[in-house]
C-alpha cells in the first residue's frame, strides 16, 4: 500500500518533473503556488498531482483519498487512498476512471511500515529511487461537486511488492519509469501493460515520529539503526 509520502523538490527535481510530463502532455508548468514542501502527506491532505483526461491536462493540487463524483459525501475517501491495479476495472468507484481520468503523482519518496513480532511493532521505512531521480506514481482522479466548489481527489494504484519491498510489505505503489508516463497519461497504455521496476527502489529505516501527520520536518527521513526505533508505535497513532 502507500499511505504516506513526501513531496520535497529541489530546482533540478522540478525541471525533471516538467521534462517528463511535457513529453506526455505538452506544455506543463509547475507554478510556485503548487509547490508546497511536505515530508509527511497523509490521507485527506492535498498533494501536487498531474491530471489527464476530460480537459484537465496539467498540474493541480488534489486531495489524497478519492471521493467519487457520484458520492453523497466525502466519508468514503479515507478508505480510497489506494486502488489495486489488478481489480480497479471491476470496482464501481474506479472502472469509469481508468480510461478517462488518470493522474501521476510526483514524489520524493514514500513510507512503508514493516510488521514486527508484536501487534503494534511496526518499523517505518522511507523508500526512494536508488538513482536519485524523482518518483512518478500512477493514480486515478475524480471531481466531486459541492456547494462551495469542485473538489479533485485521487487514489494511488498499487501492485504486488517487488525488489527489497517484498520483504517489508506485500503491496507497493506503481512507480512508473519516465518512458511509461507518456503512455499512461496519453490513455494508450492499459493497466495490464504498465511495467514497474521494483529493483529501482531503495530505502532505510526511520523513526516513528512519521506516524503522526502533525509531524512534518526533514528529520522524518533521517535513517535510524535497526532496533533503535521505539517499539510501541503504529501507523495511525503515537
Amino acid at each position: 500500500m502507500c499511505g504516506r509520502f513526501a513531496q520535497v523538490f529541489e530546482d533540478k527535481d522540478v525541471s525533471r518533473i516538467e521534462e517528463i510530463l511535457r513529453a506526455a502532455l505538452g506544455d506543463v508548468s509547475m507554478a510556485g503556488d503548487l509547490l508546497l514542501d511536505s515530508f509527511n502527506i497523509a490521507p485527506s491532505q492535498d498533494a501536487l498531482v498531474c491530471e489527464a483526461g476530460e480537459g484537465c491536462d496539467g498540474m493541480t493540487r488534489a486531495r489524497f483519498g478519492l471521493t467519487p463524483s457520484w458520492a453523497k459525501d466525502a466519508s468514503m475517501s479515507s478508505k480510497m487512498i489506494n486502488a489495486r491495479s489488478e481489480t480497479a476495472q471491476e470496482k464501481p468507484a474506479y472502472r469509469g476512471l481508468v480510461d478517462r481520468r488518470r493522474c501521476v503523482v510526483p514524489i520524493s519518496g514514500f513510507y512503508e511500515w514493516e510488521a514486527g513480532s508484536g501487534k503494534k511493532a511496526k518499523q517505518p521505512w522511507y523508500v526512494e529511487r536508488g538513482d536519485g531521480d524523482v518518483m512518478m506514481l500512477a493514480g486515478l482522479w475524480d471531481r466531486w461537486a459541492t456547494d462551495s466548489g469542485d473538489v479533485d481527489s485521487f487514489s494511488l494504484l498499487t501492485m504486488d511488492a517487488a525488489g527489497f519491498l517484498a520483504g517489508i510489505h506485500h503491496r507497493m505503489p506503481m512507480v512508473l519509469e519516465s518512458a511509461m508516463v507518456e503512455g499512461w497519461m496519453g490513455m494508450t497504455v492499459g493497466l495490464d501493460e504498465l511495467k514497474v521496476d521494483g529493483e529501482a527502489l531503495t530505502g532505510h529505516r526511520v523513526g516513528r515520529r512519521v506516524n503522526s501527520p502533525s509531524n512534518n520536518d526533514a528529520g522524518l527521513v533521517d535513517e535510524v539503526a535497526e532496533g533503535e526505533i521505539e517499539r510501541d508505535g503504529t501507523l495511525w497513532g503515537g
